[in-house]
């Protein structure tokens, strides 16, 4: 027997990345939803869940038994220009996810910006205090995901990786940046351990084949690294001039929408648990290998 799987915002990095693991398993059928085409699954509904009579419709059409929403707006500005409509998806549409009869399982993917930044190395018992409305909308999705689901998972963590076609994420910028000899800012005084999209897909569905207690973990590399050093080590393996890269200072007073500046995750929890948890150099030759297999992709 196979179990169904629901994964939302599967257009995405991460989605992408865990649609491919999970369908070479053999012990999920995989449904997947997101606002575009995703021409690689043949199970694919085009909406976007923020529509929630479109989202009932969905879940009554593939019954699934695990939800893995990926589904998120990440455009920090826009969450704060736009309220209503971040909370529809992120906190609304999470609300039916978690309270559909047929969802024995919710992981709900969130962020290490709920917390605001003043320390790092948060653990998942530590204090949070979102400072802008992204993170204060993902904080509300894991509240209904851990009061509603059956059982409920929060997977907090950072991201990096490039899309099919060219994208705006933090390596795609500096890609395409350093490999015409621009030169570009990186943050010294902002801090954080993300992972790549492959090894996130690897460790979550470890984590979902384990038998584990519902609640709260953080999904990190294993160590901290400004962004100005991790866009350093994206120049050193993919051969470009590091000169190219310009150390200086967030001025947080400077944005539209608040920022945390360390929001490093302490991943104890899961390494207690045998979860294999990278450090960021392997993390980043992962990308380089998977990125050179196709370089139209950027």
């Amino acid at each position: 027997m196979t179990t169904k799987v629901l994964l939302t915002g599967a257009s995405g990095m991460l989605g992408k990345m865990l649609f491919k693991e999970l369908n070479v398993q053999k012990r999920y059928e995989v449904f997947t939803v997101s606002r575009t085409e995703l021409k690689i699954s043949d199970k694919h509904f085009i909406n976007d869940i923020g529509d929630h009579n479109q989202l009932t419709q969905i879940l009554r059409s593939c019954e699934p038994e695990i939800v893995i929403n990926c589904a998120a707006y990440v455009n920090l500005d826009f969450c704060e220009k736009n309220q209503t409509q971040t909370s529809l998806l992120h906190q609304r549409a999470v609300s039916i996810l978690s309270s559909y009869p047929s969802v024995q399982s919710l992981y709900y993917i969130s962020t290490d910006s709920v917390f605001d930044g003043q320390s790092g190395n948060y653990d998942e018992e530590d204090l949070v205090n979102p400072l802008n409305y992204y993170a204060l909308s993902k904080l509300h999705g894991e509240s209904e995901t851990l009061k509603k689901a059956k059982n409920g998972f929060i997977i907090r963590t950072n991201i990096f990786g490039f899309n099919s076609t060219a994208g705006k994420s933090l390596f795609e910028w500096a890609y395409q940046n350093l490999s015409t000899g621009n030169s570009i800012n990186g943050f010294t005084n902002v801090f954080f351990n993300p992972l790549y999209v492959w090894n996130l897909s690897k460790m979550i569905i470890s984590f979902m084949q384990m038998n584990c207690s519902t609640g709260i973990y953080n999904f990190a590399s294993n160590q901290g690294i400004s962004k100005y050093m991790f866009l350093f080590k994206i120049a050193e393996v993919f051969g470009f001039d590091t000169k190219l890269i310009k150390p200086i200072r967030l001025d947080i007073s400077q944005m539209n929408a608040m920022r945390p500046l360390n929001t490093t995750l302490n991943t104890n929890k899961i390494n207690n648990l045998g979860i294999n948890v990278p450090n960021i150099d392997i993390c980043i030759q992962n990308l380089y290998n998977d990125f050179k297999k196709d370089v139209t992709r950027v």
